[in-house]
C-alpha cells in the first residue's frame, strides 16, 4: 500500500512554512526564514497591495527533497493565512497539474489550524486547547478571530468558545504589540513582542490597580478609557483621547491603528519602559488565567495545550502552568503561524481518512551525514578537526568569551533557538 502525503503551507504575510504529515505522522517542516534568511520571510510583492502572498517555494523544494518525492506524489495540500483565504493565489502559484489538490478549509479556520498543531502533535487525547493571538480570520469585515478554546475528545477537536473582536475591541496579542510599539521594540517590521517581555523582569514590583480588559462569562471587552489614560498618565501620548476624537467604524481594521497615531514611543531603557513592561505583562497574565478560569476553572485535573503567538510568552506560560486545576500544560513550541503549517498538514491526512499520531520532536529540518558536512567544508576551502566529544572544547571557548556556531541533526522548527543551530 503507497504512502499517503498530506503538505501543510502556512501563506500567512509572516512566517511562511511547510509541513508534510506522511501517513499520519509529521516528518519534516521548515519556516522559510531558515532558508531565504529574512526575518519573518513575508511574502508581499513589494509593488503590489497585500493581497498577494506568494508561497515558500523554498520550503515547500526543501520538504519534497527530503523526502525524495514531487510535488504530483502529494495526496492533498493545505492552505491557509491569518486575516483572509489564501487558495485562489496557492492555485496560481503552486506547480502542481492537478489543482484541485489544493483546498482550504473554509474561514475562520485559522484558529483551528493552530489547535491542530498542537493537539496532535503530542500524546493528548481527552483535554482542552487553547488559541490567541493578534488575530485570526476576518469572519467579515468588522470581526475576528480573537480567542477560542477547544475540547479535545478522543483526539478530536469540538469547539468550546470562540471570541470574536472587532473594531473596538482589540485582542490580548494586540495591546501587546502594541505596548511593545511604544517601548520601540521591532523585529524585521513586526513587534518584538519578546523583548517587552524580557524588560518586564526589570520592572518588577510596579502597581497598577486598573485592569484594560473587562472579562466574564458573556465575553470579553477592551476598556478604552483605561487604556487611553494609562498612555497618557505614561506620557506615551501627548493628547487625552476621547473615542469620538476617533473614526467610528474602519473596515478590517482596529481602533489601535487610530490610536498608533498618537503614540511617541520611549527608549526601552527609560526606567518608565520597564514599569511600562511589567504592566503590560501582568494585564496579560491576568487576563489569560481569568478567562481559563471562568471556561475551565471547575474541571478537574485538566490537560491543556496552548497555540497561538502569545503563548511563546514564557512568564506567561509559568502562571498556567501554575493554576492548581491544570494538571499537564503544553504550549506549542511553534505557537506563532509557522505553526500552522503542521496543523494544515494533520488536517488534510484527517480529510483523507488517515489516523494521526504524535510529533515528539521539533527537530523536523534535514539530517545531514559525515559526507555532507566534509563536501560542505570542501567547498569553502576550510581547514577542520574532528572531535569525538566536543562539549568540554565548547565550555572552554565559552568561559574564555569566544563564539562558538553548533550546527547538529536536523534543524529545529519554530522560532525558538532549541540547541542544534
Amino acid at each position: 500500500m503507497s504512502s499517503v502525503y498530506s503538505m501543510g503551507i502556512n501563506l500567512s504575510n509572516h512566517d511562511r512554512s511547510v509541513a508534510i504529515c506522511k501517513d499520519g505522522e509529521i516528518i519534516c517542516a521548515i519556516s522559510e526564514e531558515r532558508l531565504d534568511r529574512r526575518k519573518h520571510s513575508d511574502g508581499f510583492y513589494a509593488i503590489q497591495n497585500n493581497s498577494i502572498v506568494v508561497p515558500p517555494l523554498k520550503s515547500i523544494t526543501y520538504c519534497l527533497e527530503m523526502l525524495n518525492i514531487s510535488v504530483e506524489d502529494l495526496d492533498i495540500i493545505v492552505v491557509g493565512r491569518s486575516i483572509k483565504g489564501c487558495r485562489e493565489s496557492a492555485v496560481e502559484f503552486l506547480p502542481i497539474k492537478n489543482k484541485k489538490k489544493i483546498f482550504e478549509f473554509d474561514i475562520p479556520s485559522h484558529h483551528l489550524a493552530h489547535a491542530a498543531s498542537v493537539a496532535y502533535s503530542n500524546d493528548i487525547v481527552d483535554g482542552f486547547v487553547i488559541v490567541a493571538d493578534e488575530q485570526g480570520h476576518w469572519v467579515n469585515d468588522n470581526e475576528y478571530e480573537y480567542i477560542t478554546l477547544y475540547e479535545v475528545k478522543n483526539r478530536n477537536l469540538y469547539l468550546k468558545n470562540k471570541q470574536l473582536g472587532s473594531y473596538d475591541n482589540i485582542s490580548f496579542g494586540m495591546f501587546y504589540d502594541i505596548i511593545s510599539y511604544c517601548l520601540g521594540f521591532s523585529d524585521s517590521g513586526f513587534p518584538a513582542a519578546g523583548k517587552t517581555m524580557g524588560l518586564s523582569a526589570y520592572g518588577r514590583g510596579t502597581k497598577y490597580n486598573k485592569h484594560f480588559f473587562d472579562i466574564s462569562k458573556e465575553g470579553i471587552i477592551f476598556n478604552f478609557e483605561n487604556f487611553i489614560e494609562f498612555l497618557y498618565d505614561n506620557d506615551l501620548i501627548s493628547l487625552r483621547l476621547n473615542r469620538s476624537d476617533l473614526p467610528l467604524k474602519v473596515a478590517n481594521s482596529t481602533i489601535l491603528k487610530e490610536i498608533a497615531k498618537y503614540i511617541n514611543p520611549i527608549d526601552w531603557e527609560n526606567d518608565r519602559a520597564k514599569k511600562i513592561a511589567f504592566i503590560a505583562q501582568q494585564e496579560l497574565e491576568f487576563c489569560i488565567e481569568k478567562y481559563l478560569e471562568i471556561h475551565l476553572g471547575n474541571e478537574k485535573g485538566v490537560k491543556l495545550c496552548a497555540a497561538g503567538g502569545i503563548f511563546l510568552n514564557t512568564n506567561l506560560n509559568s502562571r498556567i502552568n501554575s493554576l492548581n486545576f491544570i494538571n499537564k500544560y503544553y504550549p506549542f513550541p511553534a505557537s506563532t503561524d509557522d505553526g500552522c503549517a503542521i496543523g494544515l498538514a494533520y488536517l488534510g491526512a484527517i480529510k483523507l481518512g488517515v489516523k494521526t499520531r504524535g510529533t515528539y520532536t521539533m527537530y523536523l529540518g534535514k539530517k545531514y551525514v559525515d559526507e555532507d558536512i566534509k563536501n560542505s567544508i570542501a567547498q569553502f576551502g576550510l581547514n577542520y578537526e574532528y572531535i569525538r566529544e566536543p562539549e568540554t572544547l565548547i565550555a572552554e571557548y565559552l568561559n574564555k568569551n569566544n563564539i562558538i556556531g553548533i550546527f547538529t541533526g536536523g534543524s529545529e522548527f519554530g522560532p525558538r533557538a532549541l540547541g542544534h543551530r
